[in-house]
């Protein structure tokens, strides 16, 4: 993987390492959501993609920390 964090087109949310974390989505083409895997609804979202990625990114640390 080339980032820390990767939106695949299927929906899936992949570390670096090849670990699907969980989901995102697009709403109205303006806000990017992010569900965990071991979740059933959205927890972050963001109007960037680049800052909605960061904030997955130190989600995913602070869990695995």
């Amino acid at each position: 993987m080339n980032y820390p964090i990767n939106l695949w087109p299927d929906g899936s949310v992949v570390t670096e390492d090849g670990e699907v974390i969980g989901t995102h989505d697009l709403i109205d083409g303006a806000i990017w959501t992010f569900t965990p895997a071991d979740g059933s609804e959205s927890i972050l979202s963001d109007a960037f993609m680049s800052s909605f990625c960061e904030k997955v990114h130190m989600w995913w640390k602070a869990k695995c920390a």
